[in-house]
């Protein structure tokens, strides 16, 4: 009777360390596991937002799906949306597949265990181990099967979150309700000071006519509502007659992300964006649907005679980890597109995420704008200026959570007949208010400064992990 408590025993302490079974159910490949639990739960996780648990039977067994990868494009449809039909009847056809797969392993598994673990005691001979093996299968078969009665998937409706899952929707309806309203009071207040500043010390280099546009110029917002704020009150207090957005406005590809883009209706001027590579496809449609907004994504717009070609990024980031490598060479395939582009339209400014694909037009255009890099630079190749603006949004929504050394950065674009004359790069450090104005006059020895390469670096991306730990939410998980 003692070896069978033995055999029981090791079986259901040692099973559950098994490394979960890896199968590929629709468009992405699914750690199952199942082990011994106080409850009877199923636990889905989707690194790197957290988990999703139900008590959906009452044997006290766990069943655990983690995905482990996910690979999209075989199931994007035409239009850039992704074909839910198809990966419903993928996942249904490979499911049963899947756990079937999973279930024998961890049956023969089992048995090997149960077997070894005869191996260890007193008198070894082969009928002990094959019973041995043979108790452990049996163990852990009805374990298995214990969890099928009373399973209900329904339970799901009621679900307990983890991790970054259980923080999103609450932060970001927070957000949209206008919670953070003291310190968009404090932005007010210094974007006014900022406008006062600004006005008092134009030159008269700059001064000029009637014909004079000036437009504002964000990227990489990352979902921080008090970006937004700040450049409304910069356009309204600057009186700028544009603004454009060179991506990166949302960070992490959710769904849940989507009401971020309400923040955008209505700026009182046109808002104009291109998409950085952490905005995905249905992030963008949803930005660009905001009323005053346009995407200019391979298309030209004209402000008060200044013509400006978009491009979006064509990388995406935020469906799965991209290699540099790969996102390199994404980047150098959509090039020669760019650099028709603007030979056919041969606008004034062109406007891109990455700063990397400026050489792609290098000689083609007086001015590239970009972001990405989280830090402002001023260079220039072949004559073309590269201005590249720090983050909008003081690189994500953790500076909204936490008392932030990271700067608002935002630039005003002055120009003249047409022409690029100034810069001022406007940031604005925290929420304590700190701030610096930095003009730079555009003339040819600014253009004459060529670029030493920095512009083809990736920068520290915000991750889930920072948030959640200035939010106090936790998880093991990573992006």
């Amino acid at each position: 009777m003692l070896w069978v408590c033995w055999i029981v025993g090791v079986t259901l302490v040692v099973t559950p360390l098994i490394p979960a079974s890896q199968q590929q159910v629709g468009p992405g490949v699914v750690a199952l596991s199942v082990g011994p639990s106080a409850s009877g739960q199923t636990e889905l996780s989707f690194p790197p937002l957290g988990r999703v648990r139900a008590h959906t039977h009452p044997a006290p067994v766990r069943v655990t799906a983690e995905l482990r990868e996910l690979d999209v494009r075989p199931v994007i449809a035409s239009g850039g949306r992704l074909d839910v039909d198809t990966i419903e009847r993928e996942v249904r056809d490979d499911l049963p597949q899947a756990v079937l797969a999973a279930a024998v392993r961890l049956l023969v598994l089992a048995a090997v265990i149960g077997g070894l673990a005869a191996a260890v005691l007193p008198g070894r001979r082969a009928g002990l181990i094959l019973g041995g093996g043979g108790l452990a299968l049996a163990t852990m078969a009805v374990v298995l099967l214990s969890a099928l009665p009373g399973y209900d998937a329904g339970r799901f409706e009621e679900p307990t979150y983890d991790g970054t899952l259980a923080l999103g929707g609450p932060l970001l309806q927070a957000v949209t309700a206008g919670t953070a309203s003291g310190v968009d009071a404090r932005v007010d207040v210094l974007s006014q000071r900022l406008a006062d500043l600004y006005s008092a010390s134009i030159t008269s280099d700059i001064a000029g006519s009637g014909g004079d546009v000036s437009i504002l110029h964000v990227s990489d917002i990352h979902l921080n509502p008090i970006g937004v704020n700040l450049a409304r009150n910069l356009a309204e207090s600057f009186a700028v007659d544009a603004i454009v957005d060179t991506g990166d406005t949302t960070s992490f590809g959710l769904p849940l992300e989507e009401p971020f883009s309400d923040l955008f209706d209505d700026f009182g001027v046109p808002y104009y964006f291109v998409a950085g590579n952490h905005d995905s496809p249905a992030n963008r449609r949803a930005i660009s649907a905001a009323e005053g907004v346009t995407s200019i994504d391979r298309r030209v717009v004209d402000v008060g005679g200044v013509r400006i070609l978009g491009f979006d990024d064509p990388v995406v980031t935020t469906t799965r980890i991209v290699p540099p490598e790969q996102r390199r060479e994404t980047m150098e395939a959509a090039e020669p597109e760019l650099r028709q582009l603007t030979r056919e339209e041969q606008p004034d400014v062109v406007a891109i995420h990455n700063p990397a694909m400026a050489s792609a037009v290098a000689g083609e255009v007086p001015l590239v704008i970009a972001g990405h890099l989280h830090r402002s630079l001023l260079t220039a190749e072949d004559g073309t200026l590269v201005a590249v603006v720090g983050s909008s949004g003081a690189t994500g929504l953790g500076a909204l959570t936490v008392e932030s050394d990271e700067p608002y950065v935002a630039q005003v674009l002055r120009f003249d007949d047409g022409e690029l004359v100034a810069i001022d790069t406007v940031e604005l450090t925290g929420i304590r208010g700190d701030f610096v104005v930095r003009r730079t006059l555009v003339g040819e020895e600014v253009r004459g400064v060529d670029t030493d390469g920095s512009l083809d670096e990736d920068p520290d991306e915000p991750t889930l992990e920072e948030l959640e730990g200035e939010t106090g939410v936790s998880t093991t998980t990573e992006p």
